[in-house]
């Protein structure tokens, strides 16, 4: 599966920075520099991601993520939902390799899960500039497997309520509408 892949070709790099893109989007020229550069200057610092650009077809998506950027703020949100996207973030290989790298058991929320297992070890931020230009389209895996994906972000939103804890009325209303989506999925997520 995916995660032994990516577990696989982490483990094969010689760098201590990891970036990571999926294959349908792209990054910015100056993406690597500036996530490098904050690396360096934040050794604390074993999660980056950066703010991005969502393109659906031929045409740019408003945002509808809710961004926030310091430590203290995600470590207070990622139990209400993943304030990263995948293709913007930068790891140190050596905080993935003390935490066991990406958990097997989970095909579609690998990358939560593993954001907050590093914060087990280190701290996390999200630049303010967007850096990546993410694609998204229905025939993609997350669309496709929507409500798989869904329950093991429920799952993962346990775990990180039982580990940073946050405000009950907020995880509550975020489990609910997790639970929602699995049982009454959106009507522009269904194939016709």
């Amino acid at each position: 599966g995916i995660s032994r892949s990516l577990n696989k070709g982490i483990d094969l790099s010689k760098s201590e920075l990891i970036a990571r893109l999926d294959a349908d989007d792209y990054a910015l020229p100056q993406r690597l520099e500036k996530q490098i550069a904050f690396m360096e200057q934040h050794p604390k610092v074993v999660l980056c991601g950066s703010r991005f650009k969502e393109l659906i077809g031929e045409n740019f998506s408003p945002q509808k993520v809710q961004f926030v950027e310091q430590d203290k703020d995600i470590r207070k949100t990622i139990s209400f939902f993943n304030p990263f996207s995948h293709s913007t973030t930068m790891i140190r290989k050596t905080a993935f390799t003390k935490i066991g790298g990406y958990n097997k058991n989970f095909e579609y929320s690998q990358d939560y899960d593993l954001w907050i297992r590093l914060l087990n070890v280190g701290e996390a931020s999200i630049l303010k500039e967007e850096l990546v230009v993410a694609r998204l389209a229905e025939q993609s895996t997350s669309y496709e497997n929507r409500r798989k994906q869904k329950f093991e972000g429920l799952q993962v939103r346990w775990q990180a309520f039982k580990q940073f804890g946050g405000n009950p009325g907020a995880a509550l209303y975020y489990f609910l509408k997790s639970i929602a989506g699995l049982i009454y999925p959106s009507k522009t997520h269904l194939k016709r």
